[in-house]
């Protein structure tokens, strides 16, 4: 049995609001979860809403929550949407308690005018009191924090101020790897959900390495998570079937009193075929990412996972190349790395501004590269700029086709050194525009439905982040032939975005991200 721990209602969804809960229960189930613990903090986008909701907001937001978890018993709970910094938020949790509230959600409240956390300290002592956990939304952007928003740091400090309380970390921190080390010294009172990031590939197991199974939670933050991707950063993690078992379930009733709890086992709805080829892979990388500590891929070891995942083809970058100067050598030292090799395709990488760009082209053409990879986002550059444009005919002189890369793993956790310029879809107007003709594959990017021009492709790892990304570009007249398979491995699990992509059925939705 899977249960999830972080829910929200979104601002909307294409249903009436009265059916909201069965809309996100029956869309859980189809990724196999049998019960959902929701909170209401976007309160469907009220004047009075926001990160410091006011007390007329927040009971009308858990009014509509216990409504909802009574019109789907055993399939919906819900927590008590608090701000500590209400003066009526006790009465609003015993209200809220007395309708059935599981537990205590507090989003980015948590500081006063002056960044005191005194308030919230008051709600975890009362919450311990009532018997309640509390869910605190932890976070840790490579820019500053939103005000209100607490760190691992200052959400470790509640934790040993009120070590009689119950408390679930957010996100795990949000960015895991900072976190490591900070989980060991929070009360022994404490759990940590791995809701909302990136289902990066080595997360859950490497969260494993600073804290024992039983005090993580599964969580989504769905559905502006995709509830399936979510899964399965827990059931494509290297961990055994019993820490998996204690994840998506065990922990959480050890947590939660859920009465009545919905307990039949659920069947995964898999789509009949696949939206795209599943046997090419667009969106690959080699070597080793500086930022993190993570065993170097070498391209035979690439070439042996691709076999077992039955990809025959799989378009590929090097790590060791993208943060060289020398591209000419770096390209070559990777190409022939990749000899003998039959599912590799070496994209050779490129920098417009390079001054040695025509001898670039040249090589990648001479040397048979399956094409050239341009990251503006990397380069921090525009991918209409003069110099981008020019290199785009280059290519097309030489028959090289261009993998565009718009984004790369989950930035807003990245090392502060790097500076990305991720772009959207709006970025690409002037790009759609003034580009020639060729062949292009845009990674990295969720695309709008209404794609100008037929010789631009996108990698669709983006459409399954959300729930219901993939279905409402199809439902919306997006072409499937304008999609590709792409893994972002290692950032995520070889498998993860085809497994992800079988379970995305909902359309119209409008939802947000990790909160």
């Amino acid at each position: 049995m899977v249960i999830d721990s972080h829910v929200h209602f979104p601002f909307s969804l294409p249903v009436p609001e009265e059916e909201w809960g069965k809309f996100l229960v029956e869309r859980a189930a189809r990724s196999g979860i049998s019960a959902v613990i929701v909170s209401d903090v976007f309160i469907r986008g009220r004047k009075d809403a926001g990160s410091y909701p006011s007390s007329a907001a927040l009971r009308f937001a858990n009014s509509y929550a216990a409504e909802q978890a009574a019109k789907n018993p055993g399939r919906l709970y819900f927590l008590a949407y608090l701000n500590p910094q209400n003066p009526d938020w006790e009465e609003e949790l015993l209200h809220a308690a007395a309708d059935g509230a599981v537990g205590v959600k507090l989003w980015v409240a948590l500081k006063d005018a002056n960044g005191s956390l005194e308030n919230s300290i008051k709600v975890l002592k009362k919450a311990a009191a009532m018997g309640l956990p509390v869910l605190i939304h932890v976070f840790a952007r490579a820019e500053a924090n939103s005000p209100g928003e607490v760190d691992i740091a200052e959400f470790v400090e509640l934790s040993r101020r009120v070590p009689e309380c119950v408390l679930i970390g957010g996100h795990s921190g949000a960015n895991f790897r900072e976190s490591t080390g900070m989980f060991r010294r929070a009360s022994e009172n404490t759990y940590w959900d791995i809701s909302g990031t990136n289902p990066d590939c080595s997360m859950v197991s490497e969260i494993l390495n600073g804290i024992s199974s039983d005090k993580v939670l599964f969580g989504s933050d769905g559905p502006g998570r995709s509830f399936s991707a979510q899964v399965h950063k827990v059931t494509l993690a290297p961990i055994s079937d019993e820490a998996k078992k204690q994840i998506l379930c065990d922990n959480i009733l050890k947590v939660y009193d859920l009465p009545g709890l919905y307990t039949a086992s659920l069947v995964h709805s898999v789509s009949a075929a696949p939206v795209v080829d599943p046997s090419e892979d667009h969106f690959t990388f080699c070597g080793r990412w500086p930022f993190f500590e993570k065993a170097e891929i070498t391209p035979g070891e690439l070439e042996n996972k691709l076999a077992a995942a039955g990809i025959e083809k799989a378009f590929t970058v090097s790590f060791n190349t993208m943060f060289r100067i020398d591209l000419l050598n770096a390209n070559r030292e990777f190409l022939k790395a990749c000899e003998n090799l039959k599912r590799l395709r070496p994209l050779a990488v490129v920098d417009p501004e390079a001054r040695n760009i025509e001898v670039l082209l040249d090589d990648a053409a001479e040397k048979n590269f399956s094409g050239v990879w341009y990251s503006p986002a990397l380069l921090g550059q525009t991918p209409d700029s003069p110099k981008a444009l020019k290199l785009y005919g280059a290519c097309l002189q030489r028959k090289l086709p261009v993998y565009l890369n718009c984004r790369l793993g989950e930035d807003r956790f990245r090392h502060r050194s790097l500076i990305l310029r991720n772009l959207e879809f709006k970025d690409l107007a002037g790009f759609f525009k003034s580009a020639p003709p060729h062949d292009y594959i845009i990674q990295g990017m969720a695309p709008a439905p209404e794609i100008p021009r037929e010789d631009c492709r996108f990698t669709f790892e983006r459409l399954t982040d959300g729930e219901g990304g993939l279905a409402n570009y199809l439902a919306r007249g997006g072409r499937k032939e304008a999609l590709l398979r792409g893994s972002e491995y290692p950032f995520r699990e070889l498998e993860q975005t085809l497994l992800a992509s079988e379970n995305n059925p909902f359309t119209g939705s409008s939802c947000k991200n990790s909160q």
